[in-house]
Order: C-alpha cells, then sequence, then structure tokens
C-alpha cells in the first residue's frame, strides 16, 4: 500500500519529505521534487507556503512549474508571489516570481482582515458560544455585569 503525505510549508523538507519517499517505494530517495507557491521567499523563514504539486522527475517538475496555471487555483496564483522548486532534501532547485500575483491594494487588504476577523469570531462562537464571539470580535460588557 503506499501512502502519500501533503507538503505544508518550509518545514516540510528533509525528513517529511524522506518519509514520503519511504512510504511510496515506487519515488526513490533523493529523486522526490515539489513546485510550490509561496506568499513569501522561503529564505524569508515564514512558512508560508501555499500550495503545491509533487514530480518524481526534475523534468516532470520543470513541466508542472512551466504549466502552473494549470493546476493551481486561479486565487492562490493572484495571492502568491514565488514559484519554487524544491528537491528530497528541501533544498531550492528553481525559482521565480509569480507573474500573476497581484499585490492587494490596502483597501482590499484591510477588506480581506476584517472578512477573517468575523471567520474567526464565528468559528469561536460556534465552538464556545456567544461570549466567545462576541470577545473575538471586541464586544465586551462595559458595565461589569455577567449575563
Amino acid at each position: 500500500m503506499t501512502r502519500s503525505f501533503e507538503k505544508t510549508g518550509a518545514n516540510a523538507g528533509g525528513s517529511t519529505r524522506a518519509a514520503r519517499c519511504a512510504m511510496n517505494p515506487s519515488l526513490e530517495e533523493g529523486m522526490l521534487y515539489t513546485v510550490d507557491l509561496w506568499w513569501s521567499h522561503p529564505r524569508a523563514g515564514n512558512d508560508d507556503c501555499c500550495t503545491g504539486c509533487e514530480a518524481p522527475t526534475l523534468e516532470e517538475a520543470e513541466r508542472l512549474l512551466a504549466s502552473v496555471e494549470e493546476w493551481a487555483h486561479p486565487s492562490a496564483l493572484r495571492n502568491t508571489a514565488w514559484i519554487i522548486v524544491m528537491d528530497a532534501d528541501g533544498n531550492i532547485v528553481r525559482e521565480k516570481r509569480n507573474p500573476s500575483f497581484k499585490k492587494p491594494s490596502p483597501r482590499r487588504a484591510a477588506e480581506e482582515d476584517e472578512e477573517w476577523r468575523r471567520e474567526i469570531a464565528t468559528q469561536a462562537g460556534m465552538a464556545f458560544g456567544v461570549e466567545a464571539y462576541n470577545e473575538e470580535m471586541g464586544y465586551g460588557l462595559d458595565d461589569g455585569e455577567e449575563r
């Protein structure tokens, strides 16, 4: 039985990829490549890999790099600045700036921040009730009374 692991972020190099190769006999150690979309460059240390695709050879990885528009979600392409090819040890083999990247305007960024704030509050409310929702939204009781 073969298993596949998802790569998530900069910390998914080395041992995780080696374990993935060990779990899948069709992939030899050192022969796995990933093509990943990053919000910032991996060397920045932000661990913000958005999505990616695996390839058994460098040639296949380069094909995926050239055809990223065909397999990556459009919102991932719009919102990620770098496309990186890494080998099984987590070394960067190829890198390029994403030509589809569109830096959000300050207004759009503020709207997205507000949307995420509301989503986090909604999740807190579903898990812990109305008080958790109000706390996340910043709605506090100023009169000191419990309700």
